[in-house]
């Protein structure tokens, strides 16, 4: 067994590596792995595996679902889905009852047909951006209203198998599960993981949240529903309390490579023999579906107004067989409305279509272009995010707030965050996993401020921000100077090495122990800070001046320069520093004039060397 699996994962690591390289979806690989392993690899031995793959891709798709996302999505969802469903099932219908088939088999073809992959649409969309896109908040909705409608599908394959009462008991036990979901968000979720997250051990949290979801998974399956459902409940459960995206977070690893193994055992299904049997019917019944999922698509993107390119980007996006309708098949081969023919003719067009999904979907793209709609853009936009709620955090927090600088937190203690909720946006989680750093709009922050104290921690931070935003400005808190240096290689833009401050600040100290003028010191920590910080800043935006020859200073009340036009403050002559902009409340004045008068509260931007800066900025703070 131990071989057979090891030689599997050689060949899934072989095929997937080849995908990338093809510049095809992994789940070409996966597939592909799986009709290779075939030979000498039972489909038992990862049979297990695959069925926990599902069940955690199910809990996934439930932590995904929010009251606020369905509401934002909700004409989407009701009425696209809705006639793309309705449209797909019965043109597949239809087709069906003409060539003789019963009418529970023909319809619940229709709907398997209908279904679309959440997991291979919502991944590809992400990884090309498209998600804000027309036709990807139209895709989007649809999907997640055909999750939604399999739901109760695949509760109901009992009663169209002809077992009335055990079909109607399932769904009845259904709606009550939902009910004891809803339950446990509000009155237990959050207070259990709010709890573990108290600890700051990881494992723990991560027991906890994998505890639940096969929990519902198993109570599902004690009362004969799919254990997917249960597990789809457990992710609506977690999905209510405030550490759903750090849930998302700790399981998605295991998730991706379970649902890979999922689609190895769909792989493993394919018959070659079988293939290369009937390949005309095959491929033309492969054709067909993909043709009639692309109008169902095209069809609901149209009746809601979309224009003609967004009509074929979600045909095209919608035009294959999801997993979920893999899963119903399953369900209605082993209740005994599908013949193992008509179920393995299926699978094999289905796994084809899903395998298009890599070709058709990038291609649609790159012949129609796609262009965001102005406004379309996060919540969260041009923000502050602050890493990390210790003195440094604190204060910056502090500073937003007053200035009202947009700005959002990520922290680990949960204690925090439900502190700086009420007025902030904060997120709990680790920072170095990309889904928390999404949650805080680290795509579209303006700045990202990190200041934890693991350092191999702030090295994948600064990593995987840099990753998500190139634009951003990174400002980091190293413990060394050496460790500064790492951290500026990993994409940050400056790095404040503790040791580094840490020693200017003695050094100050012992000055002033032996009388030494305040100027003095401030010229020659200025002039050191200049120095060395300039080796510990990024080239990244390619910049030419020191952040530090530029300053904001505010007119303080009864400070020298309230009152004074420019020139008699002798800015220039004097003092060699160069007033760039004054902001007097909503007003901003650029390059004022020498005779321009300063007032008490004035925001004064400065231009001029560190050690200019120091003597001039006391004109703004001391009478």
């Amino acid at each position: 067994m131990e071989t057979q699996l090891l030689a599997m994962l050689a060949l899934a690591v072989t095929a997937v590596y080849a995908s990338y390289r093809l510049r095809l979806h992994p789940l070409v690989g996966y597939v592909i792995a799986g009709l290779l392993a075939t030979p000498f690899v039972p489909a038992g031995a990862v049979t297990k595996l695959a069925e926990l793959g599902v069940i955690l891709l199910m809990f996934t798709i439930g932590l995904e679902f929010s009251t606020e996302r369905i509401i934002e999505l909700r004409r989407l969802l009701v009425i696209g889905g809705s006639i793309q469903v309705g449209v797909t099932t019965a043109l597949i219908a239809a087709v069906l009852l003409a060539l003789g088939q019963n009418l529970s088999t023909a319809f619940l073809l229709g709907v398997m047909v209908a279904l679309s992959s959440t997991a291979i649409v919502a991944s590809m969309l992400q990884e090309r951006d498209e998600l804000i896109t027309p036709h990807g908040r139209m895709t989007m909705g649809i999907l997640l209203f055909q999750d939604i409608i399999a739901i109760p599908i695949l509760l109901a394959v009992p009663l169209l198998a002809g077992h009335a009462t055990t079909g109607w008991l399932s769904i009845i036990e259904g709606v009550a599960a939902l009910g004891l979901a809803y339950v446990l968000a509000r009155r237990l979720a959050d207070s259990t993981l709010h709890e573990a997250a108290r600890t700051r051990s990881g494992q723990l949290f991560l027991m906890l949240v994998l505890l639940t979801c096969f929990s519902f998974a198993f109570l599902a399956q004690h009362f004969g529903i799919s254990p997917a459902f249960g597990a789809f409940l457990a992710g609506l459960a977690v999905a209510g309390s405030s550490y759903h995206s750090t849930a998302l977070s700790t399981v998605l690893p295991f998730k991706d490579l379970l649902t890979g193994l999922f689609f190895i055992s769909i792989g493993m299904l394919l018959q070659p023999a079988y293939l290369a049997a009937h390949i005309v019917e095959v491929l033309v019944l492969t054709l067909t579906l993909i043709l009639l999922k692309f109008l169902g698509g095209a069809l609901a993107s149209r009746a809601l107004g979309a224009p003609f390119r967004t009509m074929l980007l979600t045909g095209g996006a919608l035009a294959q067989v999801g997993e979920f309708s893999l899963i119903i098949g399953q369900s209605a081969l082993a209740a005994g409305i599908l013949g193992t023919d008509t179920y393995t003719l299926f699978l094999s067009a289905a796994v084809l279509s899903m395998l298009s999904a890599s070709v058709i979907l990038p291609s649609l793209s790159s012949w129609f272009p796609t262009t965001k709609k102005p406004g379309e853009h996060s919540p969260l936009s041009g923000h502050l995010l602050i890493i990390g709620y210790g003195m440094t955090g604190t204060i910056l927090h502090e500073a937003a707030k007053k200035s009202g600088i947009a700005h959002a937190i990520i922290d680990m203690n949960p204690d925090t965050i439900r502190k700086v909720s009420g007025t902030s946006t904060a997120v709990y989680g680790d920072a170095s996993q990309p889904s928390v750093l999404s949650r805080a709009g680290a795509a579209t922050a303006k700045v990202i401020t990190i200041g934890v104290s693991d350092s191999k921690a702030a090295e994948r931070i600064v990593a995987n921000a840099r990753a998500m935003n190139a634009s951003a400005t990174i400002i980091v808190r190293g413990r060394t100077v050496e460790h500064a240096k790492t951290l500026l290689s990993k994409g940050a833009d400056e790095a404040i090495p503790e040791e580094f401050e840490t020693s200017l600040e003695i050094f100050s100290r012992v000055m002033r122990a032996y009388l030494v003028s305040e100027d003095d010191i401030d010229t020659f920590t200025a002039s050191i800070r200049g120095n060395n910080y300039q080796m510990l800043r990024s080239k990244h935006h390619g910049f030419t001046l020191q952040q530090d020859m530029i300053r904001t200073e505010c007119v303080r009340e009864g400070a020298r320069a309230a009152g004074k036009s420019l020139d008699a403050l002798g800015m220039r002559k004097q003092h060699g520093v160069s007033v760039l902009a004054v902001r007097r409340g909503k007003e901003m004045f650029t390059n004022p004039e020498s005779g321009f008068t300063l007032s008490s509260g004035d925001t004064v931007i400065l231009f001029g060397t560190p050690e200019h800066m120091g003597r001039a900025c006391r004109l703004f703070t001391h009478d």
